[in-house]
């Protein structure tokens, strides 16, 4: 979690999930994607997943599962309006890249 943590953080206190703050959640989205990469090296996948994408669901994201489970591809992408991004799924051969984004770049230079 990043701006907004103390606000959110109480409203999923129902949820079974480990939640994380972003110190650095004002570098921006690629800073919030480089504490990601640190908790998930244990990780055989990592799915991205932006809070204001109000369209995905559950069928949408067990979609991107089942179709990286199906084959060797590294990134799942979506795409919408001719656009590829997020969701996205990448897999672990692509967290050497991933962590060695600096600040100014994002996922964006990795699936492109």
């Amino acid at each position: 979690m990043g701006a907004f943590a103390e606000q959110i953080q109480p409203l999923l206190a129902f949820a079974n999930v480990e939640i994380t703050k972003n110190e650095n959640w004002q570098k921006g989205i690629s800073a919030s994607l480089q504490k990601s990469w640190e908790l998930t090296q244990n990780s055989d996948a990592v799915l991205v997943l932006l809070s204001n994408q109000s369209f995905v669901n559950t069928i949408l994201v067990n979609l991107i599962i089942e179709k990286a489970t199906g084959t060797d591809l590294s990134i799942i992408t979506t795409k919408y309006n001719n656009i590829v991004g997020v969701p996205l799924l990448f897999k672990r051969a692509v967290f050497p890249v991933l962590n060695a984004l600096n600040e100014q770049e994002n996922a964006k230079k990795v699936i492109q």
